[in-house]
């Protein structure tokens, strides 16, 4: 109990926790609270994290691309090894994204079936951001989005860091056919400060490696998501 761990009253946890709530810091739950985690996310601290089993998710996501199809992937280190795999490929298939990483390789290996997304420029992510990315998505048709995300509870939904980020996720899941989460076992449970609109129902496959828990692949298959497990070692 937090009472016991720091010898105070009830009143004043609560009152604390209701500070770090409105400071975007926690997030209170029934019996708890979560700490909200990603703040200072970048780009370039999580390009190493879990890489490996980045890799191995990707190869699963890979095989779900259909030929002459359209594709949309958010900006992040999962979604540019996917990217990775489709430049080295002979698929004839059309990229949309908003990430300069995927944009920036993709050229470099000779693959020009990509559409810009376009907007303000934010470093941190090499991703363009704002209202411009958000609207060009509105007036788009996909087959598939590829989705990585910063973190994923079966309460909650999909979290990112940053707001314009998570609306903009929100468009491309609202104008695509079908919706495909890519999370490594460390991005579950993980809260972060702002929520995609779609609720966990509205995910149609989470592809994950086979260190995730048990109890988070239990609870998404309860929800009607087909849950896809790539093999790695520990």
């Amino acid at each position: 109990m937090i009472m016991d761990r720091f010898k105070t009253s009830r009143s004043t946890i609560v009152r604390d926790l209701k500070v770090l709530e409105e400071r975007g810091l926690v997030i209170r739950t029934f019996g708890g609270v979560r700490i909200i985690e990603g703040l200072n996310y970048s780009f370039d601290s999580s390009r190493k994290e879990q890489i490996e089993e980045k890799r191995e998710i990707v190869k699963l996501a890979y095989k779900l691309i259909k030929n002459h199809s359209t594709i949309v992937l958010n900006s992040g280190v999962t979604t540019l090894e996917l990217a990775k795999l489709i430049a080295k490929s002979d698929l004839q298939i059309f990229i949309v994204t908003n990430s300069l990483k995927i944009i920036d390789y993709l050229i470099i290996n000779n693959f020009v079936n990509i559409l810009s997304l376009g907007g303000d420029f934010y470093l941190p992510v090499y991703a363009f951001k704002g209202k411009i990315p958000i609207e060009s998505m509105k007036t788009l048709e996909v087959n598939t989005a590829f989705i990585g995300v910063h973190g994923i509870d079966t309460e909650i939904g999909v979290t990112l860091p940053f707001s314009e980020e998570a609306d903009l996720i929100t468009v491309m899941m609202e104008r695509s056919k079908q919706r495909v989460v890519m999370a490594d076992h460390a991005k579950f449970g993980r809260v972060s400060l702002y929520k995609v609109k779609q609720n966990i129902e509205d995910i149609d496959i989470i592809i994950t490696d086979s260190l995730t828990e048990k109890k988070y692949i239990g609870k998404f298959t309860e929800k009607g998501v087909q849950v896809l497990i790539a093999d790695v070692k520990r």
